[in-house]
């Protein structure tokens, strides 16, 4: 197990799925993990469960399918942290489009 004491860590997407084993595994190893979810309840949620053992968790909310929220999320970032060790950018957004008409 690799520790990641002492190194602060953002992961996007981390309310569920991949994301969720990410954020969980780095605050076992002792990072200073930061999540961003879209769901207040539920990314609240997480942030209790990965606090755990003493474990040092913050949150951000945004959805960050929208630009404007990102740009929140890292002017948040800056103004809460002076940096960030490592980001895992799991989020992420799905279009889709039919290229069928409508009979």
């Amino acid at each position: 197990m690799t520790d990641m004491t002492g190194k602060r860590v953002l992961v996007t997407g981390a309310t569920a799925g991949i994301g969720l084993e990410t954020a969980r595994a780095l605050a076992g190893q002792g990072a200073h993990v930061v999540i961003v979810g879209r769901n207040a309840e539920k990314t609240k949620a997480v942030a209790e469960e990965l606090r755990a053992g003493g474990r040092q968790v913050d949150f951000l909310l945004a959805d960050l399918s929208l630009m404007a929220e990102v740009r929140r999320v890292a002017a948040e970032s800056l103004a809460r942290w002076d940096r960030f060790d490592v980001l895992v950018n799991n989020a992420g957004a799905i279009e889709v489009r039919s290229t069928c008409a409508a009979r």
